[in-house]
């Protein structure tokens, strides 16, 4: 029996193609390349030979651009330059040792006018590295400084050279290659 392959839009306009493959488990291909599996709430096994896919892909995490390790000296010029108030960028990505899927947040924003690099210490894996985090960053010049805004601590450092300490923690502390798409969260200025 041919598999069917079916269009999809979600609620928020994004498109793509649907196909089931096998034991209630459907694939979703976004248009934009994403691609989700997930569990068919209605899947019964004796539906298997007939069913075709739900049209309704389960709710996803917002679409965000993504970016490669070698454009963050691009984005940390452009943060510099930027007027907006406040101003900042956070790359997104996934550890590949990671068993949960959580993201790390690896931020930059201007601070009193000054750009920083910012270990935010909010999510699971960014308090769980903080301290590997910091001796990297000595370990290349930087002293991350302990902070606290509205509440969030956070670690800060400032200087030159935040764009390849980025990038360092990026293709040398979770050894992803340079070329290896990372999800950008771009505030008060153009990307």
């Amino acid at each position: 029996m041919a598999i069917e392959i079916k269009r999809f839009k979600t609620e928020d306009g994004r498109e793509g193609t649907c196909a089931p493959i096998g034991n209630g488990l459907i694939k979703y291909l976004f248009d934009d390349g994403d691609m989700v599996i997930a569990i068919d709430p209605d899947y019964t096994a004796k539906d298997e030979p007939e069913r075709g896919c739900n049209t309704r892909p389960p709710p996803m995490e917002p679409s965000y651009p993504q970016v490669v390790a070698l454009d963050i000296p691009a984005i940390v010029e452009k943060l510099s330059l930027g007027t907006g108030n406040p101003r900042y960028v956070v790359l997104m990505f996934v550890p590949m040792d990671s068993t949960d899927r959580e993201h790390v947040n690896l931020q930059y924003s201007v601070e009193n006018g000054v750009v920083g690099l910012d270990w935010v210490l909010l999510g699971g894996r960014n308090i769980q590295d903080a301290e590997a985090i910091t001796a990297f960053a000595a370990s290349r010049g930087h002293k991350l400084k302990h902070r606290e805004m509205n509440e969030v601590k956070f670690l800060r450092t400032e200087g030159p050279g935040l764009a390849e300490l980025g990038m360092s923690v990026v293709t040398e502390f979770y050894h992803f290659q340079p070329t290896t798409r990372i999800k950008l969260l771009v505030e008060g200025f153009e990307w």
